[in-house]
């Protein structure tokens, strides 16, 4: 029996979970810049994105050390007990009160590196943070990267902290507030501000103000995003707040905060063309504040291509194409042999790419990466951005199918993007005898289906059914997944039978019911509801 499958039907709960989650603005509006705040570094890339956003940033209030012993009180309150403040380094909950005793000022960019607490540097609040006496003691100017697997110490009181000999690895919950409050006094602090040039690089050196490791703070960056409490205590910074009668307003902003992605475009890496990089390149600056385009879930230009598998191949996510992304040579009898494009070093910027088997791609849970005795050998070709990589596999029989899985790490998490080339971008028109795409007049009757509306197909209406997804060539082979009872096969040679994919049972549909109380006989005799065809996953 011939089918097709689609990449946005299987996964349709799937997406759509995530995408709530990542969904609107880049963050919450709550917490975003003005819309004038970035006005002009719209397609600026390297230096002239950093002078542009330094000179956004500069000449900011100093409202000096001191204030630094009262400001984590709001900036770094806890959400859940107002009277204490969270820890740097250990995320501990403590009494705001007791500074000196059980919290002091940790500065993330040394006082030995340019820092010193007399200095503007030195009280600029976007990199100064309660800390644990101790645990400050222990990070001392420790330049901050990995710590070393073989070298390794536990920091006492500041559980998933640790150091070595020369480095400082934050818990995870602080890896990127720290790695962005770096890369900030980077950009903030030049050699027109009188304080010397502050930078950032792969190793350090004191005198010159030369702090470290910059690969592992953009590492973190991308890894670990913002999160509420970081983006709040970024616009506080701005915007001011007051305590104890007193304003505290340093008036300027953390870009790293408000788009990751300029890192890496400030610091290239001509090794990799990180995802950052790729967003920069073809979204808007107003596109981080406003939608869900950028998202890696988002689709722009509708062509059914999420973003993340546009950024796998190098696509322009605001031109609708249909692509095979993922080619099959099948050597009769002996090989089959798969090619893709990947992004080169992709996976240092937390992109990896795998393909997956299935005989039964209907079925989400028989989808199963290759394995390694699946594939005879892999190899690249292509000097640039993205690379070919072909495998060749053994002969897994005809009726194999596979699919590119491209999957990016947020913090703890992995969001996966699918591209099954199965699935089409085209047909055009309608399986069915009538042609309703372009903006047709509304409901039409098929010769076998009943009544539909298929403006958007292949999405369709139909009046009993609901939306359904088609997946079909012709009118007599006919796969549908319907959000409610999920995917059935039928035609114009069988309807109302049903073959009921989750189930594997035929089914009859009393054709007078709608849904959302539709029946169905099952080969019993026996009327069941749609509730009892529900998808069990």
């Amino acid at each position: 029996m011939a089918h097709r499958f689609s990449l946005l039907t299987a996964h349709i709960r799937r997406l759509v979970c995530i995408g709530l989650l990542l969904g609107g603005s880049l963050f919450g509006d709550q917490y975003d810049p003005s819309l004038s705040y970035y006005n002009g570094v719209d397609g600026l890339t390297g230096t002239a994105l950093s002078n542009s956003l330094h000179n956004i940033i500069d000449n900011h209030t100093d409202l000096g050390y001191d204030a630094m012993r009262y400001a984590p009180r709001v900036l770094d309150v806890d959400p859940n007990n107002s009277s204490n403040i969270i820890l740097i380094y250990s995320g501990y909950s403590i009494p705001g009160h007791t500074f000196n005793s059980q919290w002091n000022r940790e500065h993330a960019w040394p006082q030995s590196f340019g820092a010193d607490s007399g200095t503007k540097p030195g009280a600029d609040f976007h990199h100064l943070f309660p800390a644990n006496p101790g645990v400050n003691s222990a990070r001392s100017n420790l330049i901050f990267d990995w710590t070393d697997p073989g070298n390794y110490q536990s920091v006492s009181n500041a559980p998933g902290s640790s150091k070595d000999n020369n480095s400082f690895e934050p818990r995870d919950a602080d890896k990127g507030r720290i790695a962005r409050a770096m890369l900030y006094m980077d950009l903030r602090y030049d050699s027109g501000d009188g304080y010397g040039d502050f930078n950032l690089a792969e190793s350090a050196n004191q005198s010159s103000k030369r702090m470290a490791k910059l690969s592992t703070l953009l590492e973190w960056n991308r890894l670990f995003p913002p999160d509420e409490h970081e983006r709040r205590r970024n616009h506080l910074i701005h915007n001011g707040f007051e305590f104890a009668s007193f304003n505290y307003k340093q008036g300027n902003r953390n870009p790293f905060v408000d788009i990751p992605d300029v890192a890496d475009v400030i610091f290239d890496d001509p090794d990799l063309y990180a995802w950052g990089e790729w967003r920069w390149e073809h979204f808007s600056i107003n596109d981080y504040f406003s939608g869900d385009k950028i998202a890696p879930f988002g689709d722009p230009d509708n062509d059914l291509l999420l973003n993340l598998i546009e950024y796998s191949a190098d696509l322009d996510p605001m031109v609708a194409e249909s692509p095979d992304l993922l080619s099959k040579i099948r050597f009769a009898g002996f090989a089959i042999q798969l090619r893709y494009s990947r992004q080169r070093n992709s996976i240092r910027g937390g992109i990896t790419y795998a393909v997956e088997k299935s005989q039964t791609p209907l079925r989400e849970e028989t989808w199963e990466p290759l394995s390694a005795q699946d594939i005879t050998n892999e190899s690249t070709s292509g000097s640039g951005n993205p690379e070919t990589v072909t495998l060749n596999l053994k002969d897994l029989g005809a009726d194999m199918y596979f699919r590119l899985v491209v999957s990016q790490s947020v913090g703890h998490e992995t969001l996966e993007a699918f591209f099954d080339p199965v699935a089409t971008y085209d047909p055009t028109g309608s399986i069915f005898v009538y042609d309703n795409i372009l903006g047709g007049t509304g409901w039409t009757d098929s010769d076998w289906m009943g009544e539909l509306a298929d403006d958007n197909y292949p999405w369709v209406y139909h009046k009993q059914h609901g939306p359904i997804y088609v997946d079909a060539w012709r009118d007599d082979i006919v796969w549908t997944s319907d959000p409610a009872i999920g995917w059935f096969y039928s035609s114009s040679e069988l309807y109302p039978w049903i073959y009921h994919v989750d189930s594997d049972e035929w089914y009859y549909y009393h054709t007078l019911s709608a849904s959302p109380n539709r029946m169905f006989m099952n080969s019993n005799k026996q009327w069941l509801p749609e509730t009892q065809l529900a998808p069990s996953t």
